[in-house]
């Protein structure tokens, strides 16, 4: 009996220590996934572009005979697969659709050999996951898997991420990021990208981590606008891409805050009868047809005017990035609110301005407008 309470112990201890060298020092797991998305974002982005390049090496697929591309995903992940269908269309010239993988299962979409099947997903062991491929494969049609976990099989891209924490933060910004990579790689590859615009988009990729880095160094300014953010009722809207990064939202601040937040596309939205509104918009053309509501708040890159609303501004990047920029900070309003919902409250700022914009650099600077 006391060797097996000792064994018991030793074993405790030893996952004691284990998961304090995967915390890193981090408070949680939750913490560590948040505040290291720059480090993982700088990783994602050297490990697909090579010497100038967008590289997918273990991708093998004649991208100009694909006539149709379903992108597939499941709660996050399916946020991120519209975003990936939006862009994805844009820039490669072929239409694309967003399902999630429950729907396609139990649909009947066009499937032949002139069809690309994405599937967005944790690991490709989910039943879910198994299934769609199964049934692309049964089809002819061709597939790439975009897993945090997996195997780096032909046709498979894996992330490498395991997601702990008790926000779905870990890997959205990373498959977003991806993604967007692999729509410009596609684009490229069906000549309908231009080099012009790849080599900003390589560049845009490749300088993103500093901008989420900034965002990381505003934590006391970001935890004050939390404060202010009434998540009771609270819809949270967009135009396409911003749309799709508006679920994305929602799903961090109801697990956050414990209580359902929404989101709906903003021509679903009746302003008379919705008074609590958070609008996205990531690009000057989006920004253009967001109906003139009267919002709690609008988060936009530095480039556009917020008029009158209460906003958050950050430095802008490529239109095709800026959605994770927005995302970033919105994980850590989410943060903020989980934090102190548990009773672990943060250190806050005491101003009280109309206007927060995001410093470039780690300088926690707030500017009135």
């Amino acid at each position: 009996m006391i060797k097996n309470r000792f064994s018991i112990r030793k074993k405790s201890s030893e996952a004691q220590e284990e998961s304090s060298d995967l915390l890193q020092g981090y408070e949680s797991y939750t913490q560590k996934e948040i505040f290291s998305q720059a480090e993982i974002i700088k990783n994602t982005a050297r490990k697909y572009i090579k010497d100038g390049r967008i590289k997918f090496d273990t991708v093998k697929i004649n991208f100009e005979k694909i006539k149709r591309i379903y992108i597939l995903g499941n709660g996050s992940d399916f946020a991120c697969a519209l975003a990936a269908a939006y862009n994805t269309e844009v820039l490669c010239d072929i239409p694309a659709y967003a399902l999630s993988i429950f729907e396609f299962n139990c649909s009947n979409p066009v499937l032949d050999k002139s069809t690309l099947v994405i599937i967005i997903s944790k690991t490709d062991k989910e039943e879910g996951f198994l299934q769609a491929e199964k049934r692309a494969r049964e089809s002819g049609a061709k597939r790439i898997s975009l897993c945090s976990m997996g195997e780096n099989s032909e046709n498979s891209i894996s992330l490498g991420i395991t997601e702990r924490g008790e926000l779905p933060a870990a890997d959205f910004l990373a498959k977003y990021l991806t993604a967007s990579l692999l729509a410009v790689y596609i684009g490229d590859k069906t000549r309908v990208v231009t080099q012009l615009y790849k080599s900003i988009a390589i560049n845009a990729a490749l300088s993103l981590h500093k901008k989420i880095a900034a965002v990381a160094g505003a934590e006391e300014i970001i935890s004050t606008v939390a404060d202010r953010i009434d998540c009771r009722e609270l819809i949270v809207t967009g135009a396409n891409v911003d749309y799709a990064q508006s679920i994305y939202i929602s799903m961090l601040l109801t697990e956050a805050e414990d209580i359902p937040v929404f989101a709906l596309p903003y021509d679903r939205i009746d302003g008379r009868h919705c008074k609590n509104i958070i609008a996205l918009t990531s690009c000057t053309e989006l920004n253009r047809v967001l109906p003139d509501f009267d919002l709690q708040m609008l988060v936009l890159p530095s480039n556009i005017s917020a008029g009158k609303n209460t906003s958050i501004s950050y430095e802008e990047t490529l239109p095709l990035l800026n959605p994770i920029i927005s995302c970033a900070v919105f994980q850590l309003i989410a943060y903020s609110k989980l934090e102190k919902r548990k009773g672990r409250p943060l250190q806050e700022e005491k101003e009280n301005n109309a206007y927060i914009e995001i410093p470039c650099k780690n300088e926690k600077t707030v500017q009135s407008g």
